[in-house]
């Protein structure tokens, strides 16, 4: 979770996390990227701007730290 929410940022940001603990239980790296919840309690998918193989990342480019919304 991204804190304090409700915070624009004056630049797109990237937010890049690693999979490699979850490496083995990805199906369909294609399918793969980050999700958000709203304040409705809705979960919303955020997808990935780029996933990175070798390192076992995956990033989103966003503008505000409310849980990824406004990520693409």
């Amino acid at each position: 979770m991204l804190t304090p929410h409700n915070v624009q940022f004056h630049k797109p940001v990237t937010i890049t996390f690693s999979w490699t603990e979850h490496a083995d239980s990805i199906g369909l790296l294609p399918t793969f990227g980050l999700a958000y919840q709203g304040d409705d309690g809705i979960w919303m998918f955020a997808g990935a701007n780029s996933i990175d193989v070798n390192a076992k990342t995956v990033s989103v480019l966003c503008r505000e730290a409310l849980l990824f919304r406004d990520c693409r």
